[in-house]
């Protein structure tokens, strides 16, 4: 709560108060204090990166609990599409040395995945692949991919486009996994909150959809074995027939 780098002195660095006692500049949209979506300059990126990584924590948490299920029973190469600063990646390879990742994201990231393999002592073992995924195909040649808090900033057949390259890229018997917060009764009320406190403050969208949305469109484009890992946070995995 209190330390440098807490996430309430975090929230402070963003201009919420712009709007305190406009809510109604804000609704009839005579006042837009949004934040930037998707963030164009590096300081955008550097903090919209920070603030996705103090979030991480129960994911990680997950992750860890279903490793075997996730990238297989031996080692195994990872791509993590939309991975951030590599801070989930760097947790999990901390404890399993059979594990090497490739985060795919956006240019301006690529330093900050560097600086993180560099400090967590990984080395090589945490790469980085810069591409566009909404206009580029994904890399080809991993044991698993993962969408991780990715699928739900992005309309219906944005994300059904996605799933499909990532069919596209992966071989027989490799898996995937998405782990995110799918929609459920409890959920969308926390989601209205949400939705209704940041009009006006964040240009980003996010959609919350059943578990069966994804696991009918992984089985359409030819995924088996689909299974659902409860935990911290749910991840569906699958195998590619």
């Amino acid at each position: 709560m209190l330390g440098d780098a807490s996430i309430e002195r975090d929230r402070n660095r963003y201009p919420w108060r712009d709007i305190h006692g406009r809510l109604g500049d804000v609704l009839t949209g005579r006042l837009d204090a949004r934040f930037a979506w998707p963030p164009r300059t590096p300081d955008e990126v550097r903090g919209f990166e920070r603030s996705m990584a103090a979030g991480t924590p129960p994911i990680v948490e997950a992750l860890r609990a279903a490793r075997a299920q996730v990238f297989g029973p031996g080692p195994a190469r990872w791509l993590d599409v939309g991975g951030g600063d590599g801070t989930i990646a760097s947790a999990l390879l901390d404890d399993a040395p059979g594990l090497v990742c490739d985060v795919f994201n956006l240019p301006p990231v690529g330093e900050l995945v560097a600086a993180r393999a560099a400090a967590s002592g990984l080395g090589d073992r945490l790469g980085f692949i810069a591409g566009d995924f909404l206009a580029e195909a994904l890399p080809r040649g991993y044991d698993a991919l993962s969408f991780i808090r990715v699928l739900h900033d992005w309309p219906a057949e944005v994300a059904r486009a996605l799933l499909r390259k990532a069919a596209d890229a992966l071989a027989p018997g490799a898996r995937i996994a998405i782990c995110e917060e799918f929609r459920t009764p409890d959920r969308l009320a926390v989601q209205l909150f949400w939705t209704y406190f940041l009009i006006g403050v964040d240009g980003c969208v996010s959609r919350l959809r059943e578990i069966e949305w994804y696991t009918d469109a992984l089985a359409a484009l030819g995924f088996c074995e689909i299974a659902v890992v409860r935990g911290a946070f749910d991840i569906i995995v699958a195998v590619r027939a």
